[in-house]
């Protein structure tokens, strides 16, 4: 059974059911944790105590009175996957027992532990193995949910009930334990007593920060590419991504628009050359691109003999490589109907050639693409420069522009604007993108040229390429360009990713 959740991206899908999760205590605050995280896909867990289910847990549950806790989770989890591994220890955790156990095969601590030794030991021998830990508190007679709060200990008031466990972590040197805890003040010191909503709430943030400091750990060895588009000038992303080839720079995913996607593809696939000859060497052949081309089919770039004839024929594309490449491609296209960009993973290049086609499809040189019912156009329309979206599932960006330096996007040109707003009356929201698209590319633009995160290769000169350039001379050294800027650019890319395997 994979994980449902796909928002914390194809990489965490894979990992999750292979990372091991222990929890100390089976607390009712524990087991809500438990239940959360055999939802969201986790697989692997060492489980430790010895409590049984009361008869409220029994209810919600469904297990028999008396039943161990550890018992009940083996049977659930066993019944979703029977693959899933549970180690289980039915025993109280005391500081001695812990002293046995060997914590560097787990991935994660859910210390619940009710003796202040206990968990004091159980975070001192985490920390030696390099294992995150999260500690839960007692939280009795507290009905406030929005009290509820996950920070470092250090950063906690001191209260009555945790100054001696405080001082007993600072005395053995440790740092850096997140802590689970109420801010609120009890209703009652007469008596312990819990009230299960906020046990569940307290379930459901654990599993969340788990989750998203295992995401913060992915992230922080992703490294994602983005390339802009721009019709001809694509050639200089071609070389590029050919000196990537030569010196096995390789990233874990790729936001291209355009002219960019096409050269991904080629780079996925791993033909160096072929990005760069699948653009310039059908030059001059009318059904290649022309304006034949376009009033025949609509399409200025023939669409049958671009995404069929060269891939399958002229040029063959290595479709096995590309589609067995972990690296995914992320064409970006603009949906005419709502004015929005939306990023169309390739996995099948034999089928989603479609998604290139689309994201190149320029307006008013091309027919609306239909997939799946939807309609799109060219991605440079909403998102020219996709690093927003690149950077959500990584911790750095490198990006290709094929505009130099200086470059300002102006407003679109009045004539063209006005025949666009004939052709496309039907979308109101597409036009509106169409407008505001200068004012979205300078304000990407300018976050790039800021952003720690982002290492940008870009023309180094200026040499005037039409968006529809035919001179093959001028392509070839503008694609000589990209790749000497790629090489120029190499120490120092080196230096951003920190990466010595390059």
């Amino acid at each position: 059974m994979e994980p449902k959740n796909n928002l914390l991206g194809s990489q965490a899908i894979k990992e999750i059911p292979r990372k091991h999760i222990a929890i100390i205590g089976m607390t009712e605050v524990a087991c809500y944790a438990l239940s959360a995280l055999i939802e969201e896909g986790f697989r692997k867990f060492t489980l430790i105590g010895e409590q049984t289910f009361d008869p409220k847990e029994c209810r919600w549950y469904g297990f028999e009175r008396k039943t161990k806790k550890t018992e009940g989770f083996k049977r659930r989890l066993s019944a979703l996957d029977s693959q899933a591994e549970l180690t289980v220890y039915d025993w109280n955790p005391t500081a001695e027992k812990l002293l046995e156990i060997d914590v560097s095969k787990w991935d994660y601590v859910l210390d619940c532990c009710e003796d202040m030794l206990a968990r004091t030991t159980l975070i001192l021998k985490a920390k030696e193995a390099g294992v995150c830990v999260l500690s839960v508190l007692d939280f009795y007679n507290c009905a406030q949910i929005s009290a509820l709060q996950i920070k470092d200990f250090t950063k906690i008031p001191s209260a009555s009930q945790n100054k001696e466990w405080f001082s007993l972590l600072r005395k053995n040197g440790i740092q850096n334990v997140k802590v689970l805890y109420s801010s609120e003040n009890p209703i009652s010191t007469d008596q312990k007593e819990r009230f299960s909503f906020v046990d569940m709430a307290a379930g459901a943030m654990i599993a969340r920060e788990i989750l998203l400091d295992f995401r913060k750990r992915w992230l922080a060895h992703r490294v994602n590419l983005v390339l802009e588009g721009g019709g001809m000038k694509g050639v200089y992303t071609a070389g590029v991504l050919d000196f990537f080839l030569d010196h096995f720079v390789e990233f874990d995913e790729i936001y291209a628009v355009s002219a960019g996607a096409c050269t991904a593809c080629s780079f996925i696939s791993k033909q160096k050359g072929r990005g760069y000859h699948s653009m310039v060497d059908y030059l001059g052949n009318p059904n290649y691109a022309s304006k034949r081309s376009l009033t025949k089919t609509g399409n200025y770039f023939n669409k049958d003999f671009v995404y069929n004839k060269i891939p399958n024929e002229l040029l063959p594309f290595d479709y096995q490589t590309a589609n067995q490449n972990p690296t995914k491609l992320y064409a970006t296209v603009t949906n005419v109907e709502t004015g929005s960009a939306e990023y169309l993973k390739c996995e099948d290049y034999y089928i989603h050639t479609e998604y290139v086609c689309a994201s190149s499809s320029l307006p008013l040189l091309s027919e609306i693409q239909f997939i799946d019912e939807k309609g799109y156009l060219d991605g440079g329309i909403v998102d020219s420069i996709p690093f927003e979206e690149a950077r959500k599932n990584a911790a750095k960006c490198v990006v290709v522009l094929t505009k130099p330096a200086g470059y300002v996007c102006k407003k679109q040109n009045a004539i063209l604007l006005q025949a666009m707003k004939l052709k496309y009356k039907k979308y109101p929201k597409f036009l509106q993108a169409i407008q505001n698209r200068h004012i979205v590319y300078n304000r990407t633009l300018s976050c790039i040229e800021k952003s720690k995160d982002a290492f940008t290769i870009r023309p180094s000169k200026n040499l005037e390429i039409d968006r529809l350039e035919t001179n093959k001379n001028k392509l070839k050294a503008l694609y000589r360009l990209g790749y000497q800027d790629a090489s120029d650019s190499f120490e120092a890319l080196k230096n951003f990713l920190n990466d010595s395997d390059f």
